[in-house]
């Protein structure tokens, strides 16, 4: 067992590296967890994927699965943060950042939108489709840290 555990801190670096990193992961939790994220997509397993991910990097997440609902929640409860699917069934993200650019009340909210094609049009935040959670939680940060 303590050549497991010792093993693990190598891995780490020395046990000042890794109790730094424990305290760096903390910190950045407790500075996350002032921050609520909606996150919009109709797949629910992709909503799930991101929600564990913001969660465990410490945000607070509302999820909603159409543009209506995804509304709602805004009206309710302003996010920090919107992340939202490009291409839904009905009204799709795209009408959802127009939504939201045109409410004087949340026209400030950064928007990043998940999609598989390029860049299109006047869009805050753009994410490529399929993405690794991980680089989706650092471009939240990055866009909490600018507000």
């Amino acid at each position: 067992m303590t050549a497991f555990i010792g093993r693990i801190l190598w891995s780490f670096g020395s046990r000042s590296d890794w109790i730094r990193r424990v305290l760096d992961e903390e910190e950045r939790r407790s500075i996350n967890s002032a921050r609520r994220i909606l996150v919009v997509d109709d797949t629910a397993e992709i909503v799930r994927l991101m929600q564990i991910n913001l969660e465990r990097a410490g945000f607070k997440v509302d999820t909603a699965s159409t543009v209506e609902e995804a509304q709602l929640r805004v009206n309710r409860n302003i996010p920090d943060v919107v992340v939202t699917d490009a291409l839904m069934p009905g009204v799709d993200g795209f009408e959802l950042l127009q939504r939201i650019r045109t409410d004087p009340g949340t026209a400030d909210i950064p928007v990043v939108i998940l999609s598989p094609w390029t860049k299109e049009g006047d869009i805050d935040y753009y994410f490529t489709k399929p993405f690794n959670p991980k680089e989706l939680v650092a471009l939240v940060e990055r866009i909490c840290r600018k507000l």
